[in-house]
C-alpha cells in the first residue's frame, strides 16, 4: 500500500513558448506522517532512442510531510536545447514528474509534449536548424500516463505490514495474496544535481485529510498504467 497518492496535477501556462519554464501544481494525499522528505524530479525526454539525452530539469526535497491532503507548486526551467540534437527539438517529446522516498521511486507521471511552430508555413516546412523563438510548447495534459511502484516506506509502516502478515498467516482463513507483492523493476541510479533544494513545509499548503482511503481521485489522472512486473 502506498502512503502517498497523487490526486491531481495542474499545468500552468499551457501552451507556452518552448523556452518558458515548466510550472506544475501537484496535489497528493499522505496516509501518515513520514519520517523523511519526499523527493520530486522533473525530467525532459527529447529522444526515445537515447536515454543519455534525458535532462533532469530540477529536483526538490519536500518536507516534513504530515498526514493529510497537501499540494505544492513545482517550477523547473526549460531544457538546455544546445544539448539536444536539432532534429529532436521540433515535434514530440516527453516530460516526467518523478516522486521518490528514500531513493526509491514510488510514482512516475508522464505527459507528451508537442513542440510546434506558431507559423503554419514553418510548421509545414520546418527548418533544419530550429528557430526557438518561433516554437510553441503544448503539454498534452488530457492524457497523462501514470506508473506506480511498491516501495518500502517507514519502519512503522513496515512493522504494521509485518504484523498484519503475521496475523494473516496465523488465521485459518488467511489469504497471503491480500498483501500485494512489490513489482520487479530495474534499479536506476539517479545522480543528485547541484540544483537540488529543499522545499520546507511553510512553502506548500496542507489540510487535514477527510478522505484517508483516497477515493476521490482526479479522473483525468488515472487512466493508470500498471507498474511493470
Amino acid at each position: 500500500m502506498s502512503l502517498v497518492n497523487v490526486t491531481s496535477v495542474k499545468i500552468f501556462k499551457n501552451p507556452a513558448a518552448i523556452t518558458d519554464p515548466f510550472e506544475f501544481e501537484i496535489s497528493f494525499e499522505c496516509l501518515q506522517s513520514l519520517e523523511e522528505d519526499l523527493e520530486w524530479k522533473i525530467v525532459y525526454i527529447s529522444c526515445a532512442e537515447s536515454k543519455e539525452m534525458d535532462q533532469e530539469l530540477d529536483c526538490i526535497a519536500l518536507g516534513p510531510i504530515t498526514r493529510g491532503a497537501l499540494k505544492f507548486i513545482f517550477k523547473a526551467p526549460a531544457p538546455d536545447f544546445a544539448k539536444i540534437p536539432p532534429e529532436d527539438i521540433h515535434g514530440m517529446a516527453v516530460i516526467l514528474i518523478l516522486g521518490s522516498y528514500r531513493n526509491e521511486e514510488f510514482i512516475r507521471i508522464g505527459y507528451y509534449v508537442h513542440n510546434v511552430y506558431m507559423d503554419p508555413l514553418l510548421e509545414d516546412n520546418p527548418p533544419d536548424i530550429p528557430i526557438l523563438d518561433k516554437l510553441q510548447r503544448i503539454v498534452l495534459s488530457e492524457s497523462p500516463r501514470l506508473t506506480r511502484f511498491n516501495i518500502s516506506w517507514d519502519s512503522r509502516h513496515e512493522e504494521q505490514a509485518n504484523s498484519q502478515k503475521s496475523l494473516n498467516n496465523d488465521s485459518q482463513d488467511s489469504v497471503s495474496s491480500e498483501l500485494p507483492p512489490s513489482p520487479d523493476r530495474n534499479s536506476q541510479s539517479q545522480e543528485s544535481l547541484s540544483s537540488k533544494h529543499k522545499l520546507a513545509s511553510s512553502q506548500f499548503s496542507a489540510s487535514q485529510s477527510s478522505n484517508p482511503n483516497n477515493e476521490n481521485l482526479d479522473a483525468n489522472l488515472y487512466p493508470a498504467v500498471a507498474a511493470p512486473h
